[in-house]
């Protein structure tokens, strides 16, 4: 097989597997999309989101309006906030719109790179798109990932 048949199965393999994966993560998890945030933590992940965003794409040092002044940027990943932001901007919905979206995308972003390494790092499709599902079968992630 020449490269370039090789890296075209390749690609078509990575399609169907992507559409594996988004039919299962939405069945498992449309309520997220659909009904808001999961999770105990909306609330803070919220507050945070919204502090990030009226600054965003800068971030300041120091928020003072917490604990009387603390620095998220050293204590609490906020990759996630900023992400979410962007989304808010870039499908130009408000903020927990912004955040379901996130939410909802990680686990199967994350899936989709597990499929990945099977396939081209151990050269088992198969077994890369039932790690995934399988990756997506457990609730925690849906909910703590971010």
């Amino acid at each position: 097989m020449t490269r370039g048949a090789a890296l075209g199965l390749g690609v078509v393999r990575l399609a169907i597997a992507a559409a594996i994966i988004v039919v299962v993560a939405y069945v498992l998890s449309w309520q997220i999309l659909w009904e808001g945030m999961a999770g105990n933590e909306t609330p803070f992940h919220l507050h945070l989101i919204d502090w990030v965003a009226t600054s965003f794409p800068n971030l300041p040092w120091w928020y003072q309006w917490d604990g009387m002044g603390v620095s998220y940027r050293e204590a609490y990943p906020l990759a996630a906030s900023w992400l979410t932001v962007a989304a808010s901007h870039a499908f130009s919905t408000n903020l927990a719109g912004g955040a379901q979206v996130i939410q909802f995308a990680l686990m199967p972003s994350t899936a989709l790179g597990l499929y990945a390494f099977f396939d081209w790092r151990r050269r088992r499709p198969l077994a890369g798109v039932a790690a995934a599902v399988l990756f997506m079968l457990s609730p925690i992630g849906w909910v703590e990932w971010v």
